[in-house]
């Protein structure tokens, strides 16, 4: 709502002092930005890199009716191990079966 407070600012005010205090959404202050991600910055690459494995191996390869993958079809993969804390993530991702 802070976001749209200057753009909306009648609705938003209304909308704020309704849910979460009388004082209008005009008089908080704007959230500082954090920069938390940084440190998951490093694994853009590896990602990028499995996921375009991925997506090439389903697009190159067929299933057991000759008929090639979607994105949507389960396959088989190993994933790297610098990636292991993204691994549910991935697996549901593209439907990867172990």
């Amino acid at each position: 709502m802070l976001l749209l407070a200057p753009i909306c600012p009648f609705i938003t005010d209304k909308l704020w002092t309704t849910i979460y205090s009388n004082e209008s959404i005009h008089l908080q202050k704007f959230p500082l930005r954090s920069n938390d991600y940084v440190d998951m910055c490093k694994f853009t690459k590896a990602i990028t890199d499995f996921n375009s494995l991925i997506w090439t191996k389903k697009r190159e390869s067929t299933n057991e009716n000759g008929k090639r993958y979607s994105l949507r079809d389960p396959i088989k993969a190993n994933i790297p191990e610098e990636l292991f804390q993204f691994k549910e993530d991935l697996e549901e991702m593209h439907n990867i079966q172990v």
